[in-house]
């Protein structure tokens, strides 16, 4: 089935803000404030990469002080993760609730991450985080919820 008018991934047209090809972390700076922040097809998560992805906690400098974040971690294209990188996200996550609005964790086909970070998300919803877990970002495309915010590189 074709997607419906508006919801289709308008980062798709887009170049990333940041693109490290070492860790294949690609991140997006987006409206509402906040960063979509897209694995490279075949990535697998392990601790370099989920550094990469904390180290997004530097974006704050690009949106006004006390600013809440909508952060959205796309993994669908990812292949795996070690649990001692799910581990640093959900110390990240904790971290950083004051300062994010929302987090939204798009799953990767495998099962076994999936449980993952279903795993995960329960423990940040624990300690307050606003989170989600979804399979498609179609319809916050479509209901504008995640839009690109163009501004120059990080």
């Amino acid at each position: 089935m074709p997607p419906s008018a508006g919801s289709e991934d308008p980062f798709d047209r887009l170049s990333p803000d940041q693109d490290d090809s070492a860790t294949g972390v690609r991140v997006w700076l987006t409206t509402p404030p906040g960063a979509l922040v897209r694995m490279r097809k075949g990535t697998f998560l392990d601790l370099d990469v989920a550094l990469r992805i904390t180290s997004t906690a530097g974006l704050r400098s690009q949106f006004p002080a006390g600013t809440r974040l909508r952060i959205v971690l796309d993994f669908r294209e990812a292949v795996g993760y070690n649990t001692g990188a799910r581990q640093l996200l959900g110390s990240w996550g904790v971290d950083e609730r004051d300062r994010i609005a929302k987090l939204t964790i798009v799953t990767p086909p495998s099962p076994v991450f999936r449980m993952g970070l279903a795993t995960l998300m329960l423990s940040l919803h624990t300690a307050g985080v606003d989170c989600e877990l979804v399979e498609s970002l179609s319809s916050h495309f479509s209901r504008r919820e995640v839009a690109p915010r163009r501004s120059g590189p990080l």
